[in-house]
């Protein structure tokens, strides 16, 4: 008997024993989904999508290039009608000066050039009213009168501050000394304009 119960002791002590091992596993087993849900809310989160994504730089970059082309295209639009309109300013003013050279009558000699001083320098001016003199006898005393046409017209060189404009003219003249009947004296001439105030003004003038 003192035998069977000693055996039932052990037995019970094995028992006991595998039981708080079994506990203990148990606890073990439910402690670890824990640490794995630990695991899982520490695991670093992927980065947002931003607005500059890989495909949004490339249009944005595509944008800035389409915005640079169309900006260069308009400042050369632009630069080509403002040198256009230098150009036909120029040409107007050569074509007014020329005329108005050409043209005389002795009868009213202090018209001539009159418009040509309002389209000048102010040292041009000068020049022209230190011979008005000169060129008011002149024409009185040969009953001299004068037609201008302008037969051919052209800008030779351009830029913001200066132009040479060429100029055929054809002088319809008629006097008591040396064109009686009347003649056309052709002529070739160079305008040296200025640009001043936003105006083309003439500066000199040279015979070709």
């Amino acid at each position: 008997m003192a035998q069977l119960t000693d055996q039932r002791k052990a037995d019970g002590e094995e028992v006991s024993d595998e039981a708080t091992v079994a506990e203990t596993d148990a606890v073990t087993t439910t402690e670890e989904p824990q640490t794995a849900t630990s695991e899982q809310v520490d695991e670093p989160q992927k980065p947002k999508r931003t607005l500059f994504s890989t495909r949004n730089l490339v249009a944005f970059g595509a944008l800035l290039v389409l915005l640079a082309t169309v900006l260069f295209l308009g400042y050369q639009t632009y630069q080509a009608n403002h040198t256009e309109r230098l150009r036909s300013e120029a040409l107007a003013v050569g074509n007014e000066v020329a005329v108005d050279l050409g043209t005389y009558d002795y009868k009213d000699p202090k018209a001539f050039g009159k418009k040509t001083l309002s389209m000048s320098t102010e040292s041009f001016s000068k020049a022209v009213n230190d011979l008005q003199g000169d060129i008011t006898q002149a024409l009185s005393a040969a009953q001299g009168t004068s037609k201008g046409k302008v037969v051919g017209i052209g800008v030779g060189s351009l830029n913001e501050e200066k132009a040479q404009v060429l100029v055929f003219l054809n002088m319809e003249v008629t006097n008591n000394v040396t064109a009686q009947q009347g003649r056309v004296d052709p002529s070739r001439m160079i305008f040296d304009l200025v640009r001043q105030d936003g105006a083309w003004k003439l500066d000199r003038i040279q015979a070709v």
